[in-house]
């Protein structure tokens, strides 16, 4: 992929010149790598199965023919087996049409690390393998972060349906600073085998295809490469000024003039790139629109999430009968969901409005349930024809005793999970130019120490 190509023009001149791949043959080939990778992903994850599935069937049947007495030959061991594979092979191809759409997700994934890696690999081969991973890593950032803001919208809309969930909403919605790191470790987790997968199947598809090595980078050379090629250069330069018949007189600023011509590393042509400060520019303005956006959106989106209105009541026949809540019906509440965690008996439940002339409620009656030890009962008053107002929410228990919970959810909907999706996305892009900002400062800064 890439060649120097020395030209003496003149004395102290050597240039290098770094060659690239058409665009859309790299496009192409990250993403069919890419998509290798997932296949191959998927073809170990069912070739574990299938060794498992082999193995326990075989000890199990084992067992079973000696506790029996059964001859191996005459038993049903290698029908089993094939039964076994064949099942495995069935479930491997079912599940590659399944991920049909994830091979087309990976495949783009690919394609943009394959851009990413040849823009970066004109300063060098190990820049642009560096970029390649960071592009994955971001892309796996973005997805895992905005996800999991995502999915506090749906934890919450889990608790709304599940009223005895609400007691552990501290530990089901975590702070901020928990989401930002935890998915920081998953991203950087799953970054790097999906890379190295992406970047074994890539190395092999361009050598192969293109007939171009990608594992070899004239630039990244060593100490001792870089003496005998500046050794080479002073040769090359008092060679060219005897033939002009003028070594004495120019041959010690030649001499000196070549001797500083080296190699470029990664270090100087990164140095001398001069887009380097718009990009930092444009990394800084994107920081500041979205720490500005950020408490916006966040605003924005207390007003219209999921807000839960929570009680819990215990009822007893022969002691406490009844028990009343106040509640107040919003224009945008949603439901009223009532679970009985466990009791026996019958109860009645009733949503009275306080003005009772002008609004008319609703109630579930003659409710009946029984100790068990088995999943829990529910059930949920509509609140579609409900006028907005306040109520009371009224237990009455008619025999036996209960203990119930009951979850009233007000707002949602879509506008509240893109807002969500949209708190997730700005705070992630805040979080990936922070990054990017001091990792930027940092190889300034070392740079300029190691230019010194």
């Amino acid at each position: 992929m890439y060649s120097n190509n020395r030209s003496f023009c003149d004395a102290s001149t050597i240039t290098y010149t770094v060659t690239t791949l058409p665009t859309r043959k790299i496009l192409g080939l990250g993403f069919l790598a890419n998509g290798c990778s997932l296949f191959t992903f998927i073809l170990i994850l069912y070739l574990c199965l299938a060794t498992f599935a082999l193995a326990f069937t075989t000890v199990n049947e084992l067992a079973r023919a000696r506790a029996m007495d059964i001859s191996l030959v005459e038993g049903p061991l290698l029908p089993l087996l094939m039964a076994s594979l064949g099942s495995t092979v069935r479930n491997a191809l079912n599940g590659f049409w399944e991920a049909r759409y994830g091979f087309l997700v990976f495949g783009i994934f690919g394609s943009m690390a394959a851009w990413t890696q040849q823009i970066g690999a004109t300063v060098s081969l190990r820049w642009g393998w560096l970029g390649s991973f960071l592009c994955f890593a971001v892309i796996l950032t973005v997805s895992i972060m905005t996800w999991a803001f995502l999915q506090r919208e749906f934890l919450t809309l889990w608790m709304a349906e599940s009223p005895e969930l609400y007691r552990w909403r501290d530990t089901l919605t975590r702070s901020w600073t928990t989401e930002v790191s935890v998915s920081l470790i998953f991203a950087l987790s799953f970054s790097y085998p999906i890379w190295a997968m992406w970047r074994w199947w890539y190395i092999r598809l361009v050598s192969s295809l293109l007939k171009v090595d990608l594992t070899s980078d004239p630039s990244t050379v060593s100490s001792q490469k870089e003496e005998s090629t500046r050794e080479y250069a002073v040769y090359a330069a008092r060679l060219y000024e005897l033939k002009r018949q003028t070594q004495q007189a120019a041959g010690p600023r030649t001499a000196d003039r070549a001797a500083h011509m080296t190699t470029p590393t990664a270090a100087t042509l990164a140095s001398s790139l001069p887009q380097g400060n718009r990009y930092l520019v444009f990394v800084l303005i994107l920081l500041v629109v979205c720490v500005i956006l950020l408490p916006l959106a966040n605003r924005a989106h207390q007003r219209q999430s999921l807000r839960l209105d929570h009680g819990t009541a215990f009822v007893n026949a022969d002691t406490q009968a009844e028990e009343t809540f106040p509640v107040e019906i919003a224009s945008d509440s949603r439901q009223l969901r009532i679970v009985n965690i466990n009791g026996r008996g019958i109860v009645n439940i009733n949503l009275r409005p306080l003005d009772e002339e002008t609004h008319q409620g609703g109630s579930i009656q003659g409710w009946t349930f029984k100790w068990r030890e088995d999943d829990y009962l529910y059930n949920e008053i509509p609140l579609n024809q409900i006028e907005p107002g306040l109520y009371q929410l009224q237990f009455i228990q008619q025999s036996g005793w209960g203990w119930f919970e009951f979850a009233l959810s007000h707002g949602g909907g879509r506008n509240s999970q893109t807002l969500a999706l949209s708190i997730g996305l700005l705070l992630t892009l805040a979080v990936i130019c922070s990054i990017a900002l001091i990792m930027a400062v940092a190889a300034k800064l070392y740079l300029r120490w190691s230019n010194r």
